[in-house]
């Protein structure tokens, strides 16, 4: 990546409400043309995403709930042809300060009945603000299939069937198996 975010939307969490709050965010034609190359997908007609941010009771534990849509064209690994398809999932993960995560401990020496809480899990929270767009799109490509089928393309395993008058190299050894 080149440093810079393609679908930047910082909240300021200063702004929350007690109660939570819900924060749609939709990206113009040129975020999705970054955010698919980026995926490295050949293109994204549209991309949004539903967030309803509260912190849990009695913490500085931020809940993030959120709810990606997206049309999405990709390239099917059986014809090679793209194929587009609508994309949606709900994702969960929690945020934290980065001031209020413990420095690592000097020794490794562990305390029985004693929790280490760690940043490793926890979104950042810088400054007061968290980027709820960088997440989105981290979320998005690891929601990805690596391995896209166009659900109408035809099974490479039928494909390749072999008739009993097939040319084919391996047609005679077929042949010699249901003799």
């Amino acid at each position: 990546m080149t440093g810079q975010i393609e679908f930047s939307h910082v909240y300021e969490i200063g702004r929350l409400p007690k109660s939570g709050i819900a924060v749609p965010i939709a990206a113009t034609t040129n975020e999705c043309a970054a955010i698919a190359a980026r995926a490295r997908i050949p293109e994204i007609a549209d991309f949004s995403v539903e967030y309803f941010l509260q912190f849990l009771p009695h913490s500085d534990v931020l809940s993030i709930k959120g709810r990606v849509s997206a049309t999405i064209t990709q390239v099917c690994v059986r014809s090679l042809e793209p194929f587009s398809q609508k994309l949606q999932f709900d994702f969960q993960c929690q945020g934290m300060a980065q001031t209020h995560l413990p420095a690592a401990p000097e020794t490794p020496e562990s305390v029985p009945g004693e929790v280490e809480i760690t940043d490793e899990g926890f979104e950042p929270i810088v400054n007061n603000r968290i980027d709820l767009g960088e997440l989105a799109v981290q979320q998005f490509i690891l929601e990805l299939d690596p391995y896209p089928k166009n659900p109408q393309a035809e099974p490479l395993s039928r494909r390749w069937e072999l008739q009993e008058g097939d040319t084919h190299p391996m047609a005679q050894l077929k042949l010699l198996k249901k003799n």
